[in-house]
Order: C-alpha cells, then sequence, then structure tokens
C-alpha cells in the first residue's frame, strides 16, 4: 500500500501505466491510497498517523510508533511551531529547516520534551554558510535539552 497526496494518483498512476507497472504485474499486491489526517497504518508492532502541516494543501507530518518509542517528523512545515505539540514525548524528532530560519525551531520546539532532534532539508541560502556543527550546537543551547545532530545520508540512528 502506498500513501500519498490525494491530487497525486492521477499523476503517479498515470506515470506507472506508460511504464507499463500494474496493480496485478509486479508479483505482489500494490495500491494507491490518499492520506488523510489520523491513522494510516496499524498493527500489532506500528502505528503509522499523519498530521496535517501548513505548508502546501496537502502537506503532512508523521509519527511512527514502535516497540514503545516514538518518531516524528515534521515533513515540510511553514512553522515549527505549528506540529510543536506532536515532539513532546518523541523519542527522535526529525525537524526540516529549508522554510525559516534556526530561531524558529528554537520558538517552536523550546520546552518540548524530545529525546533527539535531527535537522533534515537545509537550506543554505537561508540559514547562510554557518559551520553545521555550530548550527546544531546554536540550536541545542536555545532549546535547552535534546541533543541536536544534522541529518547525513545513509545516516543510521539507533533507538
Amino acid at each position: 500500500m502506498v500513501h500519498l497526496p490525494e491530487a497525486a494518483i492521477p499523476v503517479i498512476e498515470t506515470y506507472l501505466h506508460f511504464l507499463g507497472i500494474r496493480h496485478d504485474n509486479q508479483g505482489y499486491e500494490w495500491a494507491l491510497h490518499p492520506i488523510k489526517a489520523g491513522f494510516i497504518y496499524e498493527d500489532d508492532r506500528l502505528r503509522l498517523s499523519a498530521h496535517p502541516t501548513k505548508h502546501a494543501d496537502q502537506s503532512y507530518a508523521f509519527c511512527i510508533e514502535a516497540d514503545g518509542k516514538r518518531i516524528v517528523y515534521s515533513g515540510d512545515v511553514r512553522k515549527p511551531g505549528e506540529i510543536g505539540e506532536l515532539y513532546d514525548g518523541a523519542d527522535v524528532g526529525i525537524m526540516e529547516l529549508a522554510h525559516f530560519p534556526p530561531e524558529e525551531v528554537v520558538s517552536g520546539l523550546k520546552g518540548r520534551k524530545v529525546g533527539r532532534l535531527i535537522i533534515t532539508h537545509l537550506n543554505h541560502k537561508r540559514q547562510g554558510e554557518e559551520p553545521e556543527r555550530l548550527l546544531a550546537a546554536m540550536l541545542e543551547e536555545g532549546l535547552q535539552g535534546p541533543p541536536v545532530v544534522i541529518a547525513r545520508d545513509g545516516m543510521v540512528v539507533a533507538m
């Protein structure tokens, strides 16, 4: 099952048809489903929920809960504070930093109980050429809490 914004489904279906990929010729079942706010998937080990953000008409933050751990991924947001409550109690928070200055992460998440914060989707035009380790240190100091790291391609995070 593939979840994506409803408006994207006809576009993806047309593209897959062009490639000759059909629901019945891949050796496994799959389907495209529109993302809706609330729970997307749940079984006895994993729970995935979508939470609307104000970045675009159909943009979402996601919570993943498994084995007593919780990860929050911001997706694209207009302001970090719009989903700040999702981060309370998260073991890992992943926050994009392309659409606002780092100070807004501090004001939007300050006081939230997050075990660790991972910053992704940097926009060097907005953040400047400040070395990433200094950016992480500034966020840690401002948030007065979780350790902050800058995401890297291929990065593995132990829970």
